[in-house]
């Protein structure tokens, strides 16, 4: 089984794991990750962003960025400044959810990693675990 460290703002954590940041995810998205991890044997650091709880940590958001091997955004759940939000999605490892109401949005010309379920996500968390570096070692 896997170990999910799950870390929130204002700590970080630095080790070798692979980092997922998740920000400002709807309870489905989560609930989806949650049963993909359930099948995965990968060690990674879970970086949790929710603006309800942590409204002034753009700070946070921003290092954690750069430390995260891949980020998930849900930008229709966010209040994030715009600024914020293009730097987020100008990361190629960056992967965003919206939709397209009332009128469409132009962030595919920023970033092409528009996601609808987390299928892209599992087909990583299952490469990640096939690779024997990131596997949890049992004695």
């Amino acid at each position: 089984m896997s170990e999910i460290k799950l870390i929130t703002p204002p700590d970080k954590l630095l080790n070798n794991n692979k980092s997922f940041l998740l920000v400002n995810l709807k309870d489905t998205f989560k609930d989806e990750f949650n049963n993909i991890m359930k099948n995965i044997n990968v060690n990674i650091n879970l970086y949790m962003y929710d603006e309800a709880g942590y409204k002034d940590s753009a700070n946070w958001l921003i290092e954690i960025s750069n430390l995260a091997d891949y980020i998930i955004l849900d930008i229709d759940q966010t209040g994030l400044d715009n600024w914020l939000i293009g730097y987020l999605l100008a990361k190629n490892h960056t992967f965003y959810t919206c939709i397209d109401i009332p009128k469409p949005r132009p962030y595919n010309l920023i970033n092409s990693n528009r996601i609808y379920n987390l299928d892209p996500i599992k087909t990583i968390l299952k490469d990640l675990n096939d690779t024997p570096t990131n596997t949890k070692t049992t004695n």
